[in-house]
């Protein structure tokens, strides 16, 4: 029952005494997981990825670490480790079911109270500067192993959001994410593409992965490039938007039907924010992403400027539409022809996406509305 699960929690997580018979069996256990990672590249290449991503800083380290520093670790050392970071300031107790808020309350204070109460007094080191970069391993293997990606927004940044949905939309679990139709369903490149997006205390990683044969990895990697330029030039249609986030609506909510998995995410959101979103909160975020935040996510940046500008000229017809499109594109390549084609891309993006304006009709009677009283202090 719950109250021999609480005492169960509390004993190993304050009393563990870790005997140095069991810790030798551990590490044997471990150094097979080790090995069975190498035997997956599809597995190891995130490892890999991380570790260049994060460069330089204790998030880029494999979590099951090397061989010979496995075998380093006494009994001395995991106990250091709980005291310094088993910290209760960090600890949240969740359950989800069919137990009172009273009878949670009596159980947490017979088994937890007692513990003396200690808060973390340190923080992981920042990460270094991110650089771009590009590697190619050689591997005795069949396929071709990609993964694409580069840092992303943290968990207290509000646009993880967007991100998130992006990912889904892209390479989510669904059959019909962009990249699994375009490159498996019709191309028929690849048996597994992926989106992932995580996002961390202070950044994030966002990736996506695919294998494929060798002779066709430039061709796997171009469609993916031309699907994240499409919603970069803005054609992701609202239409297509708003049926993705039904989906991942839907996927949240299905999510949620496990207690499980609302125990663990409810856990993660006290500890992180000290509230818990319900099911509405959640929909009604998701509901609020709009097409040009996708398009920002992507690459189109902040070119506010450019935007407005372009319907500025739609609007007004101060001189012919299509005369101010060319001038401005043409002025675009002089400015930013030397920065690369992407650049002069993602500007003659904006441009195009100053032709989405929602035109407002005013009543005329408002012209003949009064003025204000001035106010006098």
């Amino acid at each position: 029952d719950l109250s021999k699960a609480a005492e169960l929690i509390a004993d190993i997580v304050f009393h563990s005494t870790f005997p140095a018979k069991e810790l030798e069996k551990e590490k044997d256990i471990i150094v097979d997981e080790i090995n069975s990672y190498k035997d997956s590249p599809s597995e190891r290449i995130f490892d890999d990825f991380e570790d260049l991503v994060f460069k330089g800083s204790p998030l880029g380290h494999n979590i099951l670490g090397s061989k010979a520093s496995l075998m380093k670790y006494t009994r001395d050392d995991l106990k250091r480790f709980v005291a310094r970071t088993y910290n209760t300031d960090q600890m949240v107790f969740s359950v989800i079911g069919n137990v009172s808020p009273k009878r949670f309350r009596e159980i947490c204070d017979r088994y937890f109270a007692s513990q003396t109460a200690s808060a973390r007094t340190f923080s992981r080191e920042r990460t270094a500067p991110y650089e771009p970069f590009s590697k190619t391993l050689h591997r005795n293997c069949h396929q071709a192993h990609c993964l694409l990606g580069g840092r992303a927004y943290s968990l207290r940044d509000d646009r993880r959001v967007a991100l998130s949905l992006l990912s889904n939309l892209l390479g989510g679990p669904s059959a019909n994410s962009l990249l699994n139709m375009a490159v498996r369903e019709r191309n028929g490149l690849s048996y597994s593409i992926e989106s992932s997006f995580t996002p961390l205390s202070d950044t994030g990683i966002a990736t996506i992965y695919f294998g494929t044969d060798k002779d066709r990895t430039d061709e796997c990697l171009s469609i993916v490039r031309h699907e994240l330029e499409r919603i970069c030039r803005g054609e992701l249609k609202e239409r297509q938007l708003g049926i993705a986030k039904k989906q991942y609506i839907g996927q949240i909510t299905l999510a949620m039907e496990s207690n499980e998995s609302y125990m663990l995410s409810a856990a993660r959101s006290c500890l992180i924010y000290d509230s818990v979103d319900g099911l509405d909160e959640l929909h009604a975020k998701i509901r609020s992403i709009t097409a040009t935040q996708i398009a920002l996510e992507i690459g189109l940046g902040n070119r506010t400027n450019t935007i407005l500008q372009s319907a500025f000229f739609r609007i007004t017809g101060v001189i012919p539409v299509d005369l101010a499109i060319e001038q401005m594109k043409k002025f675009i390549v002089k400015s930013y022809g030397k920065k690369g084609e992407d650049v002069v891309n993602k500007n003659y993006a904006a441009v195009d996406r100053g032709g989405e304006y929602n035109q407002l009709t005013v009543d005329p009677a408002w012209a003949n509305l009064p003025d204000d009283e001035a106010v006098v202090n």
